[in-house]
Parts: structure tokens; sequence; C-alpha cells
């Protein structure tokens, strides 16, 4: 029998597609060639019960699993079995294979998978022999599937829509299902406009399924000036053998009392001095501009700003020769926050 910790990567070949199969016994160089019939296998003298691959279902990460057969002699004569070769993680043992089974008898054989350091679904197999030359190999094809120890409640999240006052949180839970200490560490960079906090998984000595998290609130007032919403990519980092690394995604968008066209003014060319700011309330409300006020250079506002109304429009001027940024503020009436509109002057490099 091959010692499985010798060979803790090798996985038998599939057997060939009937479960329990039956292949025949190899000829040596050295005799004759036999005729045909000389050269088939003997019909199967070992009955088995189950038949088929078996799936074990799922299984915890140290939680072993056993699965018995029946193997009944329909011949006229004792026959032993005896292991040729099993799958990583699986043992076989029981009076089948302690002496011969006696003719028209039956005995049991029992398989224990050990799923440590697997995860995922995980196919294994035992082939057997026996004292018969010519009855060839038996297979027993299982399976199963082996959970994480460490997992999170979900890999993608939202914050939603967020108003410019709001200041959500959203929470990823990760549970050990062995109940080790876990540590969770946050290795990406992350915005200025989203806080992290991060809650390790405790210890437990029974061995029992314990929580840890991970925190992030959002800054809407810390997002930068016309930017609108954002696809945040988060990688955590742990110390779980099989689950080091995971990455997150965590998505928003700003919920503004207006919409904004465009969301920032960007001047490329140098014949063009003036741009159109467009704003509009949501559901038709009404706007009215409390103050207005540009910081930064190269860049002024034309006109004197609209009455209260649905829709109105801002010109904005130019008056940069060179390369130059600012941001316009647009105060409404019952708003905490002001609106923010980028302003960017980008000649053409010659």
């Amino acid at each position: 029998m091959l010692a499985t910790a010798l060979f803790p990567l090798l996985l038998l070949q599939e057997p060939p597609p009937s479960s329990i199969a039956l292949t025949p016994a190899p000829t040596t160089a050295l005799t004759a060639a036999p005729n045909i019939a000389e050269r088939k296998a003997d019909a199967p003298r070992l009955d088995v019960f189950p038949k088929g691959r078996l799936d074990l279902g799922s299984l915890g990460p140290h939680e072993k699993r056993g699965q018995r057969y029946t193997f009944t002699n329909t011949s006229a004569a004792p026959i032993r079995l005896r292991v040729l070769d099993l799958s990583p993680g699986v043992t076989a043992t029981g009076p089948a294979l302690v002496g011969p089974i006696p003719p028209k008898g039956s005995a049991e054989l029992i398989l224990q998978v050990d799923p440590t350091d697997w995860v995922g679904w995980q196919p294994r197999n035992v082939r057997l022999g026996t004292d018969d030359p010519r009855q060839g190999e038996y297979y027993l094809p299982i399976g199963m599937t082996v959970r994480p120890d460490l997992s999170v409640d979900g890999l993608n999240k939202s914050f939603g829509a967020v108003a410019p006052h709001e200041s959500p949180q959203v929470t990823f839970r990760f549970t050990r299902e062995t109940g080790a200490a876990t540590r969770l560490s946050i290795t990406s960079a992350l915005p200025p406009y989203l806080q992290a906090e991060a809650e390790d998984i405790p210890g437990s000595t029974e061995g029992k399924p314990l929580e840890g998290a991970l925190r992030f609130t959002l800054r809407p007032q810390l997002v930068a000036p016309g930017m609108q919403a954002g696809l945040e990519t988060i990688t955590v980092e742990t110390n779980a053998p099989l689950q080091p690394k995971f990455q997150l995604y965590l998505d928003w968008k700003l919920d503004l009392p207006v919409t904004l066209e465009p969301a920032r003014l960007v001047f490329l060319a140098a014949e063009v001095a003036t741009q159109t700011l467009t704003l509009e309330g949501k559901n038709g409300r009404t706007l009215s501009v409390e103050k207005a006020w540009i910081e930064g250079p190269g860049f002024s506002l034309e006109g004197p700003i609209p009455p209260a109304a649905t829709k109105m429009v801002l010109r904005v001027r130019r008056d940069a020769v060179v390369s130059s940024k600012a941001v316009l503020f647009l105060r409404l009436k019952n708003e905490g926050s002001p609106l923010r509109i980028p302003l960017l002057y980008l000649p053409p490099v010659h």
C-alpha cells in the first residue's frame, strides 16, 4: 500500500465508466500469446455495495468522514482483497482486508477521508486487487466538498446612494470555522474619504466558529470635487493558511440634490473662453443659489446668479493663459454642503 505521507499530491486516475471497475490482469512478455478467450479477465467474483461515485457531501476543514462498503464473494472459492493504491487523506480498514472472504460470504471495508489542508471539491479513489491474477482491479471512487476554514459573508458590497451630509457604514463579516485566532489586515491603500476599522477573530479553545469584521465608513465631504461615484478594490490579508488573501469590492455613488451637466468644466482649446454649466433640480425641485464663488486662479463667473428655478444655466469664463485649475462652489438654499465643480484649463502642448 502506498504511503500517503510520501505522495501528498498524488491523485488516482478516474476509474473506467463503470464505477466498480474490473480491469484485466496483464500478461508477461515471456509467455506465449494466449488465444482471445484466454486474454479476457474472468467475470468479477466480488459484488460491491454501494456502487458508483459516492458524494460524501460538505465537510468542515478538519472534519473526518467514513464510508462503509460491503464486498460479497459470489464464487465457490475464498478470495483475498488487498489495497493497491490510495488517494491522499484516505485510509482503508475493515474485515474485508484482514482475511479471505469465504464463498458466498460478505465482509465490510471502511474508507475514512481526512480533508485537512484541502478546500473545495475533492475527488478521491481507492484501487484494490485480489489474490486471483485473473480478477484485475476494483475501484472505489468518492468525492467531497471541503468548506473553507475562513470565509466572508460577501466579496461585493455597496454603500448605495449617499447624500453629501451622510456617513454610512458597510461591514464585511469573517468567520473562522475552526475557531482559530485570525488577524485581518488591509494591505491596499485606501482613499481619504474611506475609513476602515478591523476587528480580528479571537481564538476559541472549544473550536467553535467565531466572527471578526472589517467596517468601512464613507465620508462624502472628503470626496474630490467632480467625483460622483466609485468602485473601491480592497486587499485583505490573513493568517489563515488556505485563505491568506481576500479581494473585496465596495461601490458608492453620491445622491446630489441636482444633476450637473457637465460634472466638471474642462477647457482644452485656447480659442474657447467660455463654457456653460447646467443645473437641474431632481424631481422638479426648485433650485436657489444663495452664493457662488471660485477658489483658485484663472476663472470667473459671467453675469449675475440666475433666480430660483427648476433649471438654470451658469457661464464660466477662462481668464488663464497657461494651464490652470480651480473649483466652483455653489451654496444652495436649505443644503448644508456646497456643490463643488472642478474647473480646468489644459491647453495643448506643442
